[in-house]
């Protein structure tokens, strides 16, 4: 009981004062340093009262436990955990901007990789990861073999875009629109 308090006390402040953020997992400290330029401009992780009332119901059922903000796997080397971000920005006028980070470990810090930059939305989009296996993309049908885990950045009941590494570079699939 008492870890579980101090790991949600970790988290609060990377999400913001919200009680959704108890199902967001504590970030190392490396990988929240990595955050500090985007957290000092009012960045912030994605938690699920950030989504619709819709999409939160869907993140629910299909995603217990989950943060919406935060994916984290094997997506670079199968010895290293990395995280892929969702972040949000409100301005005062309530126009949202989000972005979408990966956090790749490299020693005892992380390098920073924006996925999809700056994008003004309506409401947010999500992050997720998939194992490794064989995927296809939607219009292509073209099977891809992703031999470590991969996120998807999706807006939920739209369009959902899946990255993977390959031969030392970021690839993506479009898998729903």
């Amino acid at each position: 009981m008492r870890i579980r308090k101090i790991s949600a006390l970790i988290c609060m402040p990377l999400l913001g004062a919200t009680a959704q953020g108890r199902n967001c997992a504590a970030l190392p400290r490396a990988a929240q340093a990595a955050l500090a330029t985007e957290q000092q401009q009012g960045w912030r992780i994605i938690a699920t009262a950030d989504l619709p009332s819709d999409d939160q119901a869907l993140w629910h059922q299909y995603h217990p436990g989950q943060c919406p903000g935060v994916a984290t796997g094997h997506f670079s080397k199968s010895s290293d955990v990395a995280y892929s971000l969702a972040l949000l920005h409100s301005s005062s006028t309530g126009q949202h901007t989000e972005e979408l980070l990966l956090l790749v470990p490299i020693g005892a810090s992380y390098s920073r990789k924006t996925v999809v930059g700056p994008t003004r939305v309506v409401s947010p989009f999500v992050v997720w990861k998939l194992p490794p296996g064989r995927y296809k993309a939607l219009y292509t049908k073209s099977a891809v073999f992703i031999p470590l885990d991969s996120f998807v950045y999706e807006k939920m009941e739209a369009t959902a875009t899946q990255y993977f590494m390959r031969d030392g570079r970021l690839r993506s699939i479009l898998i729903s629109d």
